[in-house]
């Protein structure tokens, strides 16, 4: 008997039977009888049993038949062969095998983002997010997701659940069911300054074969002014409320005069504002059109003073929300900008593997 051994769910594979009469008489009544597993079927029929007539077979003759089944289920299926024929005490058995797999189509390429900034200061932290969704049409066993990461960058804070190893982060998801939707966050301090440097998001499972993503962020030296913001919701779903504190900071040694911050938020909407302790900054202007928030920083603002912003955003849109930060001077010249991204998922998706 041949057959292939591996096929994809929903094509057909045919079963090849050869029947030899080695026996020094004639048989009579030869028959073969073929029993099917769950995961096979007639393409056209719902029986469970075929029965294949020979009559006569004579001494030395060879007789071939083929089986044409359907692979409707993922697994390994054996189908059993029987041969009996008058005169023989009992049949003689045996089983042939093939494995059903998950069609290459059904698998994305990427069925899963890495989302993080673009830019930091040395000494400022960037947030990581992975999101992975199973959307293989079977349940995944066996899953584990590596981070991988250059030394200019070092881990503060990881979901439950991280290994810690030279260069990377570990996680054994385990079993990822239909349609299940997993985040994985880290929080890496910037140590040192990089034209380039990347976090690298591989993972592994069973019956997964996925391409690793990465996100690439630049690391500059301190500016004059530090500029840094924290989103405290992430992930969020849609209509969730997202808070950002904006810190600033005057890390030079003279005051900054004439100073503004401008926030714009992308697949989010402001609905609130506070500058320090104030809720309802009367100096702060907001650009209904283009939705441009600015903010003017307190006149002659002094070396190493700190000024916080809150704002307070509701996720209108499934994907990554950003809010971009920009400091610009007297002439309007850029001194400093940054974004923080945030993941929004669509209703109804699952939350975060575990919380940092």
């Amino acid at each position: 008997m041949t057959c292939p051994k591996t096929i994809e769910r929903g094509e057909d594979v045919t079963f090849k039977i050869n029947v030899q009469n080695v026996d020094h008489t004639p048989l009579e009544g030869v028959v073969i009888v073929c029993r099917l597993p769950d995961g096979l079927d007639f393409p056209n029929a719902a029986q469970r049993v075929f029965r294949q007539k020979l009559g006569q077979l004579d001494v030395d003759h060879l007789e071939s038949i083929e089986l044409t089944l359907r692979c409707k289920d993922f697994g390994n299926h054996c189908v059993e062969f029987e041969v009996a024929a008058d005169g023989l005490s009992e049949g003689i058995s045996q089983s042939a095998c093939v494995e059903c797999l998950v069609p290459t189509s059904v698998i994305p390429p990427n069925p899963f983002e890495l989302t993080g900034p673009t830019e930091r200061s040395v000494g400022n932290r960037a947030e990581f997010v992975m999101t992975l969704r199973n959307l293989t049409g079977i349940e995944q066993p066996d899953v584990h997701v590596q981070l991988q990461y250059e030394g200019v960058l070092e881990p503060r804070e990881a979901s439950a659940g991280a290994l810690r190893q030279p260069g990377q982060l570990q996680w054994n998801l385990g079993l990822l069911r239909i349609d299940e939707r997993v985040q994985i966050q880290v929080e890496f301090e910037c140590q040192s300054t990089s034209d380039e440097t990347c976090v690298t998001a591989i993972v592994k499972g069973r019956n997964l074969n996925i391409d690793p993503v990465e996100s690439c962020l630049k690391i500059t030296p301190p500016e004059a002014i530090d500029l840094n913001i924290v989103d405290r919701q992430d992930p969020v779903m849609i209509g969730e409320r997202v808070a950002y504190e904006i810190q600033v900071r005057n890390t030079s040694l003279q005051p900054l005069s004439n100073a503004v911050v401008q926030l714009q938020a992308d697949g989010l909407q402001p609905v609130g504002l506070t500058i320090g302790d104030n809720e309802s900054p009367s100096a702060a202007g907001f650009d209904r059109i283009t939705g441009l928030i600015t903010i003017p920083l307190p006149e002659n603002f002094p070396s190493e003073a700190i000024q916080m912003i809150t704002l307070q955003t509701l996720a209108t849109r499934a994907g990554a929300g950003i809010l971009k930060a920009t400091i610009t001077g007297s002439d309007r010249s850029l001194l400093i900008s940054t974004t923080e991204p945030t993941v929004i998922n669509p209703l109804g998706s699952s939350v975060a593997y575990d919380d940092p």
